[in-house]
């Protein structure tokens, strides 16, 4: 199965080539690799809009394609239109996009940009998920992993495919603390940050504070009960100004374990809220607020 490609996620990147274009009613984007992200170069794009239009043209350099009304190319109508894109090598892809020029005051361009699977590849994952990677050491993310009673290991929090670069984020992972703890470490300066669960500046990027003004510094297990979620890590950031560090999938947090008991554990996400930098939610889950999302969870073993 393809994906298509999140226009929010892609404007920023694509933005300062359309303003460098100058174009005026231009239809342009990027052909990329679902599995690798790099562009694909030769791929045919094909429209039918909604007054029965059509053009194709192939992609170029950067994977770039371009549908240019000032070297007389047909441009779809500005309504529904069907998108049609092969590669040699890949999945063909259909879709119906919404094309709403955008107009910049001395261009008027449209942003549809498309990502093709290889053929006989897995399916990427789809949509914004926020996953929990039991075994960071092992390729891709584990839902499950087996420890060893006695020595400390790591579990991961993944941002899935955001649809723009968060600003902000707020989770709290829940576990059976009668299992498996997230020792306690002591509050730093801000500056150098690094509790438990880990949000160090060096692992999140400048700009990032994660002890929300020094009053919500990160916390292995917040909840004084013990049992089945329980334990409660939690862990709120805040990016107002950027730079903006997650503009795909990546690692916003490490939280580290210590065998206690035996038993499996089931790890859960909750109260999960992720926004931009203009304070609106990308996403939440567990519970979901304005824009529901995928919220993963894993299971630890102690033998």
């Amino acid at each position: 199965m393809s994906i298509g490609f999140s226009r929010l996620r892609w404007l920023t990147v694509l933005a300062p080539i359309a303003l460098g274009m100058a174009l005026v009613g231009c239809a342009w984007g990027v052909i990329t690799d679902a599995q690798t992200g790099e562009p694909i170069v030769g791929a045919e794009v094909k429209f039918q809009d909604s007054n029965g239009n059509t053009g194709t043209i192939s992609s170029g350099a950067g994977g770039l394609y371009a549908f240019d009304a000032a070297k007389g190319q047909p441009i779809p109508a500005a309504g529904l239109t069907t998108y049609t894109v092969t590669a040699p090598g890949y999945d063909t892809l259909t879709q119906q996009r919404n094309v709403a020029y955008d107009d910049s005051g001395s261009a008027i361009w449209e942003v549809q940009g498309f990502v093709l699977s290889q053929t006989g590849a897995p399916p990427p994952v789809q949509g914004l998920q926020l996953a929990i990677d039991a075994d960071p050491s092992v390729p891709g993310i584990q839902t499950s992993r087996t420890v060893a009673a006695g020595g400390p290991f790591p579990v991961d929090i993944v941002l899935v495919d955001p649809p723009a670069p968060p600003a902000a984020f707020s989770f709290e992972l829940l576990y059976d603390d009668t299992i498996i703890l997230a020792p306690e470490v002591a509050d730093e300066p801000t500056a150098s940050l690094d509790d438990n669960p880990d949000a160090n500046q060096a692992a999140l990027g400048e700009g990032w504070d994660c002890s929300i003004l020094d009053i919500n510094f990160p916390t292995g297990d917040r909840n004084p009960a013990t049992g089945p979620d329980a334990g409660d890590a939690s862990l709120s950031c805040l990016n107002p100004l950027g730079p903006y560090t997650f503009a795909s999938t990546g690692v916003i947090a490490s939280v580290m374990f210590a065998p206690v008991g035996h038993g499996t554990t089931t790890l859960t996400l909750a109260n999960v809220v992720l926004g931009d930098s203009q304070t609106t939610e990308i996403g939440s889950c567990n519970p979901a607020l304005t824009g529901e999302m995928t919220c993963g969870s894993a299971t630890i073993t102690v033998p």
